[in-house]
């Protein structure tokens, strides 16, 4: 496709916002003209005027946190609360040195995502990093691509959209890029639905600033569901002769967050670490065994998880550690893996039964979480992305291609009417 010179405008950020309810990925154009991604933790400390290192303390002393993960920033933005329009926010897994009582976290029923304080922190501050990392101007114009649940799309309003147009104000307090300032403008915004535009992730890949075919996209038939396996939803968008079925494409309330929660929940409760439970309940304090959903997973289960994917014949073993103690709690996940997988795989057989659909592709994080037990879907009608690893960031990388498939005809467009006036 002509006409990408844009992508490599340093006045301008093509990025999309996968925002979920365990982390918000964003997905933007690198300084090569190359997909990339940054994964947020849905997680902010409000009210964060101090960190260790404000107080003379070396941050970077905590091995908890990598200089990544170090986001502590000042958001300037009228999409914030009215309240906090100008405020200071610790982001990601960071906003743990924050105070218990400042703790936001998305919680497992969280339904709108469009004007989420969390979803705005995370996005703003996602859409800084991004923009630091490809050594953008101090000032630059973002036309954003969101997803949406199919559900909450469809009662969006254009006032609601309006929530991100306009002038935000990013300064960063603490990490990599201490002291840089920027202004990002969100000129548009463009909606997707999420597990419908999933498809344009399978089928096409940008490489140094050109639109390339993806082989996996030629075993995609002219029929076919996309099934986007969420931290909050499991969304099923469905492709038949007539394009996009609105009618027949549907999301169900089922998502990982709810069966980490009942993991971590069932830990607690384990014998080994009644000394932990005993010490919390005498403080007042209900006992957990890691602050987030988000960093549970990071150290106790994703690495697992990676390995079986890359070891097909390795039995999982999932250790955690509470305290001075670790403890084997493999029954529990896997029992919880399971029930997950059982109520996929049930709206999955459900859905092809009713729809006569010849193939489905599942996409999303869900499908890590549940691989153990949903490979067993994968046959010739039901098939599982190429690379597994980034099967979270398909949906991420599927709005920003839709969005410079749109900002490429505008530009062409664009030239037309020059030669026209010529």
């Amino acid at each position: 496709m002509k006409g990408l010179e844009f992508l490599f405008d340093p006045k301008k950020l093509i990025a999309s916002s996968d925002s979920g309810n365990i982390s918000n990925k964003i997905t933007y154009i690198n300084k090569d003209g190359n997909i990339d991604s940054i994964n947020i933790p849905s997680i902010i400390g409000i009210d964060a005027e101090t960190t260790p290192s404000n107080l003379g303390e070396d941050a970077s002393k905590n091995a908890s946190f990598a200089e990544e993960m170090k986001l502590h920033v000042n958001i300037k933005s009228n999409a914030l609360p009215k309240n906090r329009t100008n405020a200071f926010y610790t982001v990601g897994e960071y906003a743990q040195i924050t105070t218990e009582e400042n703790l936001e976290e998305t919680s497992v029923d969280a339904k709108d995502k469009l004007g989420n304080e969390i979803h705005v922190v995370t996005t703003l501050t996602g859409l800084a990093l991004a923009a630091w990392k490809t050594n953008k101007a101090d000032e630059i114009q973002v036309p954003l691509s969101i997803g949406l649940p199919i559900e909450e799309a469809k009662k969006t309003t254009d006032e609601k959209l309006q929530v991100y147009i306009g002038k935000h104000i990013v300064t960063a307090i603490d990490g990599p890029y201490k002291g840089q300032t920027i202004t990002i403008e969100i000129t548009d915004v463009q909606v997707n639905v999420e597990g419908v535009t999933s498809y344009l992730g399978l089928a096409y890949d940008l490489v140094n600033g050109e639109f390339k075919d993806t082989e996996f996209g030629s075993k995609i038939g002219a029929e076919f569901a996309i099934a986007d396996l969420g931290a909050g939803t499991f969304d099923i968008g469905l492709y038949d002769e007539a394009g996009l079925n609105p009618h027949k494409s549907t999301n169900y309330p089922i998502g990982t967050n709810l069966y980490i929660e009942r993991i971590m929940n069932d830990i607690v409760q384990m014998p080994a670490f009644e000394r932990r439970v005993a010490r919390a309940k005498r403080a007042g304090i209900e006992p957990k065994i890691t602050f987030t959903r988000e960093e549970f997973m990071r150290k106790f289960i994703k690495p697992v998880i990676a390995r079986v994917i890359e070891e097909p014949k390795y039995t999982p073993v999932y250790n955690v550690t509470w305290g001075p103690q670790t403890e084997d709690a493999t029954e529990i996940v896997v029992k919880h893996m399971k029930d997950y997988a059982d109520e996929i795989i049930s709206k999955v057989d459900l859905f092809m039964a009713k729809t006569n659909v010849p193939q489905m592709v599942l996409v999303g994080g869900g499908l890590l979480f549940g691989y153990a037990f949903l490979k067993e879907l994968q046959e010739e009608d039901c098939v599982f992305p190429p690379n597994l690893q980034e099967a979270s960031y398909f949906t991420s990388k599927s709005f920003l291609l839709r969005s410079i498939i749109e900002l490429a005809k505008q530009e062409q467009s664009k030239t037309k009417t020059k030669t026209k006036v010529k």
